[in-house]
């Protein structure tokens, strides 16, 4: 089975929102409308007329009785089933995972994998409320259900840095919320041009913008004193996103980095601010004693001093 706007060939994300919706199915059966919202692919017919057998390694079904699945989310998730769709389900979580960590700062936490990635977005409430980020465009209506949960509506949204976990979204979030775009001077947005352009030092909102090259050229990190947060944008991980207890700041990881050597001089200049918590995209938060436990990191015993 399918939603309606998709086609077999797609993702595991996707087949992830399948068993996640289909998993809330039971509870009320009258929250989705199947004529118009679902479809059966065209092979699946062939299960009717046993001839599955010419097709080893598929298991697959139509719903005679489609009213007895639905899904409990707000907003209908794309469905298709399969037996890999549980596989998939396994691997994927796409139900938004919502947790107001500071006062008026959301982690928006819209996929979570079984082996620890997580894919996230920060909403910040305030007289201009901003989003920071999208995520991955495949998961973006689990970011908007997320936000809908938080009953904040992004006004503005800033996108950190251009890797495709940050911006895959925005299309999505603009057509939802409308919020003014902004970008920074290094960011190339892939064709989709930003409403205003920031560079470093420049304030949005209560937030500090700092160009701290390494995770990619365009990395930047935000610092709100008075809040004593950093939203980082990548320019560090959780602990945990390798295999660490979870807590301390550390650097993304290389293969997916441009000068790690770099970001750790630089991460020296984040520890001119005040702050006690870091929110990072990769691994889990670190919300208490965030400045001691990266100086402990950026300064460690042996560092070579500069001239």
């Amino acid at each position: 089975m399918n939603h309606g706007e998709t086609v077999t060939d797609i993702t595991d994300i996707n087949r992830a929102r399948t068993i996640n919706a289909l998993g809330e199915a039971a509870r009320d059966p009258s929250r989705t409308d199947f004529d118009t919202e679902l479809d059966v692919p065209g092979h699946v017919p062939r299960a009717a007329l046993n001839l599955l057998d010419d097709r080893p390694g598929h298991a697959e079904f139509g719903a005679d009785h489609p009213p007895l699945l639905t899904t409990t989310s707000r907003r209908l998730l794309r469905i298709r089933s399969t037996e890999s769709t549980i596989y998939s389900a396994i691997m994927y979580r796409l139900m938004p995972d919502v947790t107001e960590v500071r006062d008026g700062i959301y982690d928006i936490t819209a996929v979570e994998m079984d082996d620890g990635r997580r894919y996230r977005a920060y909403l910040v409430d305030g007289p201009t409320p901003t989003l920071f980020d999208t995520g991955f465009d495949d998961s973006v209506e689990s970011l908007i259900a997320g936000i809908e949960e938080t009953g904040v509506v992004p006004e503005r949204l800033v996108i950190t840095h251009a890797d495709g976990d940050h911006i895959g979204g925005v299309a999505g979030i603009v057509d939802e919320f409308d919020p003014q775009v902004l970008a920074s001077e290094q960011s190339d947005l892939d064709g989709f041009d930003a409403d205003r352009r920031y560079d470093d030092g420049d304030h949005i909102g209560d937030f500090e913008a700092l160009h701290l090259p390494g995770h990619k050229p365009d990395s930047y990190g935000f610092v709100n004193e008075d809040a004593g947060v950093v939203i980082s944008g990548d320019i560090v991980s959780g602990s945990d996103q390798r295999g660490l207890p979870a807590g301390y700041p550390i650097l993304p990881p290389g293969p997916y980095s441009t000068d790690l050597i770099g970001l750790e001089k630089n991460l020296e200049r984040l520890l001119e601010y005040s702050f006690d918590t870091i929110l990072v995209y990769h691994g889990s938060s670190i919300l208490d004693d965030a400045h001691e436990r990266l100086d402990n990191f950026v300064n460690f015993p042996g560092k070579p001093v500069d001239d």
